[in-house]
């Protein structure tokens, strides 16, 4: 982890005729972005740059802006050396990154300015890709995901596959890939959960880093130690000039969070809205068109027991209304509707539902929708062991009026998962910037004692 500047041992443009351009000195930045959301990979490189040695057709000397004619699909290599011995190498040669197309090019008297926006090779392949075929219902969710993935990117990685415990069978019905692993997420029940209403854990993420494709359970994301520590610090201070104080919370000024902002803490009107902390079900049956009474409701007293969280376990008195002594999680706030799933993917007639939508459906409302309660960014110096979806530490210390290295133990400090990760690269500096997320309060708790 360093603040040091980004060292640039390639980045050159492969154009479709072959031509191979070098562009680390026109190169003033690059960000490469991670998001738990995003099933692709995606980076900016902005350049700055005046004559280069590249001529044109009448053999004038030009920008690289013209020179390359760069109009989408060209690749980009990309290796950035560690700048210090605990990051990784940035590496994308095998291959590179792909153009999907310039933006923000102006020019000032010679100069010529814009950015060149990439994807990885997944993302062009996923528009070009159908599912075509029948997925049979005693196959598991994990098991389908597989087999998309493997068929569809062949050259692929799929890093980390978790394991589901319902089966579902559907028809590709010219599905993307893409799509349809993110609609089979939101459907999937992680291995050693319970079945029918009692699992409370539904919930995946389908989403790529710089080490692969990954399909997460959420619970199992959450379940993880953390992969750095992390404190804020208002005090400026430096190894280099000796005047850092190394501390318990902060042993080097790599692991200091710069500056940080809380986006939000709980929307208790929205969640109420959404139907995240009780729901009522009704179904409609194709069969005999009938429509199951909302009778039963799905509480959260029930997300409540067994599951993960990042900080301490919920606590029906908390969601609810100051001198009311009725919790939200006691009364269904949302119907959910949903069309029973019935023979669609047999040859002879069928009667039989292909998944068990009660399983699933309020409990993934609950899961991801409670995940995104506290949302804070922060910025740290650059560390590319860092990417989205791990779980990392963050201490904050408490304001008061004297100096203090007293911790928050309440309401900022503890675990949080990483939802977005930007690496900043260039020749002045290196940091990484986040996006964190967590679901309940507390430094200590289920998963930090």
């Amino acid at each position: 982890m360093s603040k040091s500047p980004s060292i640039y041992r390639r980045v050159s443009v492969v154009t479709k005729d072959g031509l191979r351009v070098d562009i680390r000195t026109a190169c003033v930045g690059i960000d490469i972005f991670q998001d738990v959301l995003s099933p692709a990979i995606t980076a900016k490189i902005t350049v700055a740059n005046s004559m280069s040695t590249i001529q044109d057709d009448q053999g004038a000397t030009v920008t690289l802006y013209e020179g390359m004619k760069l109009r989408g699909g060209e690749m980009i290599e990309i290796e950035i050396a560690p700048n210090s011995s605990d990051n990784e190498t940035i590496s994308f040669t095998r291959p590179g990154l792909f153009i999907s197309g310039v933006s923000d090019m102006n020019r000032k008297a010679l100069k010529q300015f814009f950015t060149i926006n990439l994807y990885s090779q997944e993302a062009y392949e996923n528009e070009t890709r159908f599912l075509e075929k029948v997925y049979p219902k005693d196959s598991k969710i994990s098991d389908h995901v597989r087999t998309i993935f493997s068929d569809a990117f062949p050259q692929g990685n799929l890093e980390k596959v978790d394991g589901t415990t319902n089966k579902y069978g559907f028809l590709g019905n010219q599905m993307k890939p893409f799509n349809a692993i993110t609609k089979l997420a939101s459907k999937a029940v992680p291995e050693g959960s319970g079945s029918g209403g009692d699992s409370a854990t539904a919930g995946f993420f389908f989403y790529q880093t710089m080490s692969g494709h990954n399909f997460r359970s959420i619970d199992k994301m959450m379940g993880e130690s953390p992969k750095s520590q992390y404190t804020y610090s208002e005090v400026s201070s430096s190894e280099q000039t000796g005047d850092f104080n190394p501390t318990s919370e902060l042993k080097s000024n790599d692991y200091k969070i710069e500056k940080f902002h809380v986006s939000k803490n709980q929307n208790l009107v929205k969640n109420l809205n959404q139907g995240v902390y009780a729901t009522s079900k009704k179904f409609f049956s194709p069969v005999d068109f009938t429509v199951t009474p909302p009778t039963e409701f799905y509480s959260g007293e029930k997300y409540i027991q067994g599951v993960s969280n990042l900080g301490q376990a919920f606590d029906p008195r908390d969601i609810a209304l100051a001198g009311d002594a009725m919790s939200f999680t006691e009364v269904p706030t949302r119907i959910l509707t949903e069309v029973y799933d019935i023979g669609t993917v047999e040859k002879e007639v069928n009667q039989e539902a292909t998944q068990n939508q009660d399983e699933f459906l309020a409990q993934r409302k609950m899961r991801y929708n409670t995940l995104f309660t506290q949302d804070l960014s922060i910025q740290v110096s650059v560390n590319t062991n860092l990417e989205c979806g791990d779980i990392i530490k963050c201490l904050f210390p408490k304001t008061q009026q004297c100096e203090t290295d007293d911790i928050d133990q309440d309401q900022l400090s503890g675990l949080y998962m990483i939802k977005e990760i930007r690496h900043h690269f260039d020749t002045r500096g290196s940091y990484s910037s986040m996006r964190l997320l967590r679901d309940t309060f507390g430094l200590y708790g289920t998963n930090n004692k």
